[in-house]
């Protein structure tokens, strides 16, 4: 392990979990975009033995120029969320992308796992076109994005607080709001 960010050259302390010499806090993991780690192989996580799992359907494989505008589109959303959140939102909003982020806590109990990881996924799939998903143990990012993304950000919004706890904050932002 090189524990240098080939990115920015950082201490490539990002925690436990992402590879330690690709994702740095420095960069916000920007190298996991942007380079190949020799320590992990781009996969982000450093593993003894890599595991490649293949479709049993032949796929065509993806060209150099499809692969560094994936990577150039995947590193513009990395900066985008780790700036200002106003900025993010603004960015996300230019490209027709509406957020929702709900701040739900913990999962104490199967019957939480269940409301925050399968109901609340698929109310936002019903809602409308979800361009991604993100979050932590205690809150989840929704990406809507598509014709309608607006409409299907409300829609999600309106189902989340039927079946939302009490205590749980609704927000159309691209990061959660704790208070």
């Amino acid at each position: 392990m090189t524990n240098d960010c080939p990115h920015c050259r950082g201490s490539s302390d990002y925690g436990p979990g992402p590879c330690t010499s690709c994702a740095c806090r420095t960069c916000r993991g920007a190298a996991f975009f942007t380079e190949v780690c020799d320590d992990c192989n781009g996969l982000g996580i450093q593993t003894a033995q890599a595991v490649y799992r293949f479709p049993a359907d032949p796929v065509t494989p993806m060209t150099a120029p499809e692969y560094d505008a994936i990577k150039e589109r995947a590193l513009e959303l990395v900066q985008t969320l780790a700036g200002d959140a106003v900025t993010a939102e603004a960015m996300l909003a230019t490209r027709g992308i509406q957020p929702v982020s709900i701040m739900h806590g913990d999962a104490e109990s199967e019957a939480d796992a269940d409301l925050i990881y399968r109901m609340l996924p698929r109310l936002a799939r019903e809602a409308g076109t979800v361009h991604a998903t993100s979050g932590g143990n205690d809150y989840t990012t929704f990406l809507f994005d598509g014709d309608d993304a607006e409409q299907a950000a409300v829609r999600f919004t309106a189902a989340a607080l039927e079946v939302a706890e009490s205590w749980w904050r609704i927000t159309p932002t691209a990061q959660p709001v704790w208070r």
